[in-house]
């Protein structure tokens, strides 16, 4: 087993700090994937938030580098979706920067467009994206990492009504 694969067996069995730690080392390769850094971003972002159980250290830790493995990545792979996607989002949930609709809807058209723009666009009361959002979720089920489980979270709250439409 690689140490992406075990980074990921262990963000699912949700010991967070092992698994950043372990992601950690997979970033510094040059052959990391990109999900690697989003994963690891996410996993720093929902550690760093109220109510998490990170505590001392690695809180701190969380809270410093979720940006840092963002613009890590962006250096690598250049400006995707997806890294421009969840900085966009973490400003607004973290520091309360407005929505970002129309950035949003950009993004979708762009080459190499994720699938996890979907579950915002529908977020912000446009149902036409309901049919993403519904294989976006099946998706996430598959691999159930703190991102993945961060976009359950939210589809499957009580004020998500897009199963019943």
């Amino acid at each position: 087993m690689s140490q992406y694969e075990l980074a990921i067996q262990l963000d699912v069995e949700q010991k967070l700090e092992e698994a950043a730690n372990l992601y950690e080392a997979v970033v510094k390769e040059s052959n990391a994937p990109l999900d690697s850094f989003i994963n690891l971003a996410c996993l720093y972002w929902v550690s760093s938030q109220p109510g998490s159980n990170a505590r001392g250290e690695f809180y701190t830790r969380a809270g410093e580098r979720m940006y840092e493995v963002l613009d890590e990545a962006q250096e690598r792979f250049g400006k995707q979706p997806e890294i421009v996607f969840w900085r966009l989002y973490f400003n607004q949930i973290t520091l309360g920067e407005p929505t970002f609709l129309d950035q949003a809807l950009d993004l979708i058209g762009q080459p190499n467009s994720s699938p996890v723009i979907y579950f915002y666009l529908y977020a912000e009361g446009n149902d036409n994206y309901i049919p993403f959002v519904r294989r976006l979720y099946e998706d996430v089920q598959t691999l159930k990492t703190t991102k993945n489980r961060y976009i359950l979270s939210f589809l499957d709250s009580p004020s998500s009504d897009w199963k019943e439409k």
